[in-house]
């Protein structure tokens, strides 16, 4: 009887030994996993907040008006063509959302619609066959401000976005 009560207390500690250990690698290939999913998601995640970043500054007043005015154009020309390439280059940009933070996600919403609203605000008060240049004229001196702060803040949000990641792996 001794022996039965020697035999099972020593087959219940072999098992909880075993049972520990199992855990123990559990955990070790659960951490490799994770490390080498952060290490491949990781190259994506700069790449998204690359793209991002350069769509902001592509969408900048300034930037923008420079890239797109033509001598040739009237003010409503250019009005679709910067509205247009406001929402395009978004659209082409869209799925990155998933690998930026929320608040810096909702950040990069503001900025782009703060720009489409200042477009629309300085159209409003050009004739449509004016020249190009009133409208390009009045989107850099009017409310660009307003524009410029939105897309600050957005990519000063990436900035902190970015750093924390890099912060979290050292």
């Amino acid at each position: 009887m001794e022996y039965v009560i020697i035999t099972a207390i020593f087959v219940i500690a072999i098992l909880l030994v075993i049972k520990m250990h199992d855990k123990q690698d559990k955990r070790h290939l659960e951490y490799a996993i994770r490390e080498k999913t952060l290490g491949n998601i990781l190259p994506t995640r700069l790449q998204a907040y690359e793209r991002m970043g350069l769509y902001l500054e592509r969408i900048n007043p300034q930037n923008m008006v420079s890239r797109e005015l033509n001598n040739a154009q009237t003010s409503r020309d250019l009005y679709v063509l910067l509205n247009n390439s406001v929402r395009q280059e978004f659209e082409h940009n869209i799925a990155m959302q998933i690998y930026i933070m929320p608040g810096t996600w909702e950040l990069i919403l503001k900025a782009r619609q703060s720009v489409l609203d200042c477009i629309n605000e300085e159209a409003k008060n050009i004739m449509p066959k004016q020249p190009a240049e009133i409208l390009a004229t009045g989107i850099v001196g009017g409310k660009k401000n307003e524009c410029e702060e939105d897309i600050k803040a957005a990519l000063d949000s990436m900035r902190r976005d970015i750093n924390a990641q890099f912060t979290k792996y050292k």
